[in-house]
């Protein structure tokens, strides 16, 4: 007979000989216990399988935590948190609808533990090191320690990983309750108690209300319990319905999610290398790591489970970006787990000589990854660089304008309200009202330009685009003043911003200053 772990996708002669005679899905009552049994020796090699990837993860996030400026996002989170309550609330309208729960616990977390870089993203690199023992924990259950040790190895030393392990946002929350969820998908499978279908049910009400994109991964739970064990199905759907409720609501009264996490334009599936760079943190690892993971993608158990996470989530994602869903690639960060622990399958029928090869090898390629994302500009806004460019270089006097949309001067500003101190800040003479009052993100800005920039000799222009020209896409109430009235003095090309230095022209005797 045909052994077990060949029945691939890549092989596809799917048969399910665990089954039942009478053919309903419900497979024996072992047939989820660990295959070499639970003595004293398993359970310590299991709790180290877990422990040593949870304590590399926690190591590695730790390390240069607060080193990378923050990107985008990051400065949407930290404007927000350090927002008055009453102002904040009136905010929310305002936000991606998916990750309001996340803003009003960050805030109410950063009153205890402060606003600064390290209190910010601590939580995600404590998530990121939860996730980890629990996707080696999985492993380990449903294979053997090795097979789970090697999953959350595989799984820490993906440079996204790390990358959203140090990010102020909820990408890694959901990482760790994607992965939460579907061992207690496991343990429901086991046996289903009460107890272990609540666990489940918190789960994904906790899921739906961090990250409802990661959702996804229901479908591919359900999946799960069709092929292995159908006399679940009723209590699974009654508990991911209870579950359900409160992200159906939270969407219903907030609005659909735009399902934007990260720094990423929005990117097409078929763009493989982009989402791979993207979600990976390198092209070369994820496409790695997804090979070897292609090689395990089957419908038995356990690889049924892994499958499920890891690739069910990104077809419905494509499935639905051709209805007009837009997303970007690391949306899909809570599928990494699934991903770590196909490919360790791919691997626990290897020698042990030639998987620790293979892990040293994948390693070595994440290695300049890994250094990259600890960069100042790892995070890919090079704002803690630009912020240093001003406050070395303003002068009083000097004025900024942003631009060259809304989006982009919100942006802008949160960039120069974090990095710039006050007292050297260039005046935002364009802004009628500060930013993030009266129920809004972006400022209305004074329509008549030259007039408002009332002959400043140096103007500071931010933008988060990087076009050939400065004034290139600047709406021309902008770009007409700044173009006649002054000259371009310096230019700095960051990563995902440009920072422009403009000099008053000098008037000669038949020319009239405007303003």
């Amino acid at each position: 007979m045909q052994n077990s772990d060949q029945d691939t996708v890549l092989l596809p002669k799917i048969r399910f000989p665990d089954l039942d005679e009478d053919g309903d899905g419900d497979e024996r009552p072992d047939a989820w216990s660990a295959p070499d049994g639970e003595g004293p020796a398993r359970r310590a090699l299991t709790t180290v399988a877990w422990l040593l990837p949870m304590l590399a993860m926690a190591a590695l996030g730790m390390v240069r935590l607060t080193w990378s400026s923050l990107s985008a996002d990051e400065l949407g989170y930290w404007a927000f948190v350090t927002t008055p309550w009453d102002e904040a609330l009136d905010l929310l309208g305002e936000l991606d609808s998916g990750t309001v729960p996340y803003h009003v616990a960050l805030k109410a977390y950063a009153m205890a533990a402060g606003t600064s870089d390290l209190a910010l993203r601590a939580p995600s690199a404590l998530f990121m090191a939860l996730a980890a023992a629990l996707v080696a924990g999985l492993g380990a259950r449903l294979t053997r320690p090795r097979t789970g040790f090697t999953a959350g190895i595989l799984f820490v030393i993906v440079p996204g990983v790390t990358r959203f392990g140090q990010e102020i946002g909820p990408t890694a929350a959901a990482a760790f309750l994607t992965a939460l969820s579907t061992l207690l998908l496991v343990l429901v499978l086991d046996r289903g108690t009460g107890w272990r279908y609540t666990g489940y049910a918190f789960t994904v009400l906790l899921l739906g209300l961090t990250l409802p994109v990661a959702l996804l991964v229901l479908a591919g739970h359900g999946f799960a319990v069709l092929m292995m064990r159908r006399r679940a199905l009723l209590g699974w759907l009654l508990a991911t319905v209870l579950g359900l409720v409160p992200a159906i609501g939270s969407i219903v009264y907030l609005g659909l999610p735009t399902v934007r996490i990260g720094l990423d334009t929005s990117t097409e599936l078929l763009d493989v290398t982009t989402v791979a760079s993207a979600l990976f943190g390198t092209a070369l690892v994820g496409g790695a790591l997804v090979g070897l993971g292609l090689i395990s993608v089957s419908f038995r158990k356990p690889s049924v489970i892994y499958s499920c996470w890891a690739v069910i989530p990104v077809v419905l994602l494509y499935a639905l970006s051709r209805v007009g869903l837009s997303w970007e690639a690391p949306a899909l960060a809570f599928t990494l787990g699934g991903w770590a622990l196909l490919g360790a399958h791919a691997l626990h029928r290897a020698p042990v000589v030639r998987g620790v090869a293979a892990g040293l090898i994948l390693a070595a390629f994440c290695v300049p990854s890994q250094i990259a994302v600890r960069q100042r500009d790892g995070h890919g806004l090079a704002s803690a660089e630009l912020g240093a460019i001003i406050t070395g270089q303003a002068l009083r006097g000097d004025v900024a304008v942003y631009g060259p949309g809304p989006k982009s001067g919100a942006v802008g500003r949160d960039v120069v309200a974090r990095y710039v101190p006050a007292d050297i800040r260039p005046a935002d003479v364009l802004a009628l009202t500060p930013p993030r009052t009266d129920g809004r993100i972006v400022v209305d800005e004074c329509a008549d330009v030259a007039r408002c920039l009332d002959g400043a000799l140096r103007v500071w222009l931010i933008r988060t685009d990087r076009p050939e020209s400065p004034l290139t896409g600047l709406p021309a109430a902008k770009a007409n003043p700044l173009g006649d009235l002054y000259d371009v003095d310096r230019t700095w090309y960051l990563s995902g911003l440009m920072l422009v230095r403009f000099t008053l022209k000098p008037t000669g005797p038949d020319q009239v200053r405007v303003g």
